[in-house]
């Protein structure tokens, strides 16, 4: 009850903060709000990290602290025992805390550079099933909103660009943690654990959708793991490095995104060949 209400309370700030948020199609705002929930969720959780001066602690949208780990996910059938759920899982958190959490709390953003932050990650071509036009708002308003953090920062913190840069790297690392996550859920799948009830996030995948590519990622997750076991005599880190490897693909996807921020940004355009092949794809 408590996520639906923080969702509610989430949408009808994104409309009351962006009146062209609230001009969009039922379609296009559930496109975009569904695909940012998580990333705001992480972002959240840093921002009151900062507010109550812990950056050890993970929070949730109440604002309260987690429970622990092993209280953490939720097992129909008693799999895993607490040993192997930290194990499996105690990386993940120490991913959060160590990789995420601290060194963007230790940015100590103030309200504009959040506000920036939020609007930087609302509107996002990048999105899964962003239409032509709704990619050209998004485009142009992530524009307005680098602009604006720019002169912002310029202004107010005679910053000569080394924070800004910076705070697009925040973009990057949250982006990281969003795929973390993803990386997380699959492996939940993959033991049949569930997370915690106040900590399910959204995606813009329909039900159906989600559930068979849920199974089939468990699939591969399983053969993988089990062919690396087999053949190779791999314990897990061969495993884990694998999955590693997406996340690389993954950053280097994100990478190219926010290099054609900037090119929108600054009014450039990449190499017509290259510009050909990304249309294509």
């Amino acid at each position: 009850m408590e996520v639906k209400t923080d969702t509610k309370l989430l949408w009808r700030l994104c409309e009351t903060a962006f009146p062209e948020f609230e001009q969009l199609g039922k379609h296009d705002k559930k496109v975009l709000f569904f695909n940012f929930y998580t990333k705001w969720s992480i972002l959240e959780m840093i921002i009151f990290a900062v507010k109550k001066n812990d950056p050890l602690s993970f929070f949730t949208p109440s604002g309260s602290i987690t429970t622990s780990i092993t209280k953490f996910y939720k097992q129909e059938k008693e799999s895993l025992s607490e040993k192997d759920v930290e194990r499996i899982f105690q990386p993940y958190w120490n991913y959060h805390l160590e990789q995420v959490i601290q060194p963007i709390a230790k940015m100590g953003y103030g309200n504009m550079e959040n506000m920036a932050l939020f609007g930087i990650l609302l509107w996002d071509t990048a999105y899964a099933n962003v239409s032509e036009q709704l990619a050209e708002v998004c485009r142009a308003m992530r524009n307005i909103m680098l602009r604006e953090l720019s002169s912002y920062l310029e202004q107010e913190r005679g910053d000569t660009g080394s924070r800004f840069f910076e705070t697009l790297d925040t973009l990057n690392l949250i982006e990281r943690a969003e795929h973390k996550c993803q990386e997380e859920m699959q492996l939940c799948g993959m033991y049949g654990v569930e997370v915690d009830d106040e900590m399910q996030t959204y995606a813009n995948v329909s039900e159906q959708l989600a559930e068979v590519c849920r199974a089939m990622r468990n699939i591969m997750l399983r053969e993988l793991s089990s062919y690396l076991e087999q053949e190779r005599g791999d314990t897990g880190s061969r495993f884990f490095e694998t999955l590693d490897t997406l996340n690389l693909i993954e950053r280097a996807e994100h990478k190219c995104q926010e290099e054609m921020q900037l090119c929108g940004m600054y009014g450039v355009e990449v190499d017509d060949e290259m510009r050909s092949m990304w249309e294509k794809f």
